[in-house]
C-alpha cells in the first residue's frame, strides 16, 4: 500500500476507497504467477497501475500473458516482463517517448 500511495498517488485518490483489498489481490496475482519477493511484487503492482488490473488477461497485453504463462521462474520471468512492459510502455507514447540512445 505505502509502494502505491508513494508512486501512483493519483490512481489511489482516484480509487478513493481502502488499498488494503487491492493489496491483497495485486499480491495474490503476482503470487499465482511465481512472483513472491518484495521487489517483484511491487514491479508486478506498478504493472497493474499502469496497464490495468486484468492486464494478465488483456488481449491488448498479450506479450504479458504469454510470458507470464510460461515457465520460467519468479525472478527471470518479472526482469523480462518488466523489459518488454517498459517497451510497450514507451512504443505507446510514440513520438513523444524518451530516447535514451540520443
Amino acid at each position: 500500500m505505502e509502494h502505491a500511495r508513494t508512486h501512483f498517488p493519483a490512481v489511489c485518490a482516484e480509487l478513493n476507497e481502502d488499498l488494503r483489498p487491492v493489496a491483497a489481490a495485486v499480491i495474490a496475482g503476482a503470487r499465482r504467477y511465481g512472483f513472491s519477493g518484495e521487489l517483484e511484487i511491487c514491479k508486478y503492482l506498478n504493472l497493474v497501475f499502469v496497464f490495468g488490473r486484468h492486464f494478465d488477461r488483456d488481449s491488448a497485453c498479450s506479450w504479458a500473458r504469454q510470458l507470464l504463462r510460461g515457465k520460467l521462474p519468479g525472478v527471470p520471468k518479472m526482469e523480462r516482463l518488466y523489459a518488454l512492459a517498459l517497451q510497450h510502455e514507451r512504443e505507446a507514447r510514440g513520438y513523444f517517448a524518451r530516447d535514451d540512445a540520443a
